[in-house]
């Protein structure tokens, strides 16, 4: 989707200022320093990664020939730049006995701290496919390389709530004995019986992340046991 600047400010309410940035990228961003996350290190620059942006039609946005990121910082919160999506990809580890594993993230997350999680998930780097997205969350949140052979898509969703515009895919791998060993963004983790979630309130059940919500309560309805 190319657009102008001009354009672009109008689809989201609110004004940006723009910055050229390496791989023919743009930065658009409500911060009048544009080149704020060069100059910070560690955990201070997690707010400050680089976003890329979509439209509803989950197409990049292009500015004067150049795909747009935006800040992390910007996409969360009430306060976020609207009228845009970022992407995430979902998977939902299933082992023999249909038990679901559901991780507790952190209690620092900006986002649903301390609160059940899909399997895996992970925002979608700049360029990176859907796929290679969740391949790489395995890797970073469970501590294991996958077999990408085993790794099944089952559902794509356009998530939009109070806190975050997001484009989802969601896959499903069988565990296989693979021991997991969770990073430092997540709390805990607990294996979960399916059955045990069919007709209940799940998001209570599981102190669950709304935003995923839909999603999970969709694999349990579709579930085969």
């Amino acid at each position: 989707m190319g657009i102008s600047q001009q354009q672009l400010m109008k689809l989201t309410g609110r004004h940006l200022n723009f910055k050229s940035k390496p791989e023919n990228l743009v930065l658009a961003t409500t911060t009048d320093d544009v080149s704020l996350r060069e100059t910070l290190e560690g955990k201070a620059r997690k707010p400050y990664e680089w976003f890329q942006i979509f439209d509803q039609n989950d197409q990049p946005i292009v500015v004067d020939g150049k795909e747009v990121v935006m800040y992390r910082k910007e996409c969360h919160g009430d306060d976020r730049i609207r009228g845009v999506y970022h992407r995430g990809a979902n998977a939902f580890i299933v082992s023999p006995d249909h038990k679901l594993l559901v991780p507790i993230r952190s209690s620092d997350k900006d986002l649903y701290p301390s609160m059940g999680d899909v399997s895996v998930s992970e925002h979608v780097n700049v360029r990176e496919t859907y796929f290679d997205s969740t391949l790489r969350g395995f890797h970073e949140e469970q501590g294991v390389d996958i077999d990408s052979r085993q790794l099944r898509l089952i559902m794509k969703l356009p998530m939009n709530d109070s806190d975050q515009s997001e484009m989802c895919e969601y896959y499903v791998f069988a565990h296989n004995g693979e021991t997991y060993k969770i990073s430092d963004e997540t709390a805990s983790q607990r294996w979960v019986n399916l059955k045990s979630l069919v007709g209940k309130n799940i998001g209570k059940e599981l102190n669950f992340r709304p935003d995923h919500l839909p999603a999970l309560e969709r694999f349990v309805a579709d579930y085969e046991f």
